[in-house]
């Protein structure tokens, strides 16, 4: 269960990241930690947490995007 001081995705980024996954045999739709996620094969591929989306990309594409300022590491 998700510690009590977490807060919950704003209804509309929930909703926007719905929209945003494919729809493909491989990607699982499923909660992580009550957070919507998705998998594939087994493995979280991108999910929310509170109003952050978090992406999978390993160590090389993470690089990438942190160098750029858009993203950071994550850490609930």
């Amino acid at each position: 269960m998700p510690p009590a001081s977490w807060k919950k995705s704003p209804v509309r980024l929930v909703e926007l990241f719905s929209a945003a996954l494919p729809s493909h045999p491989d990607l699982v739709r499923r909660p992580m930690f009550g957070y919507p996620a998705a998998f594939a094969h087994g493995n979280m591929a991108c999910g929310l947490f509170e109003d952050f989306v978090v992406v999978r990309l390993g160590k090389e594409g993470a690089a990438k995007a942190i160098a750029t300022g858009g993203a950071t590491q994550f850490a609930p």
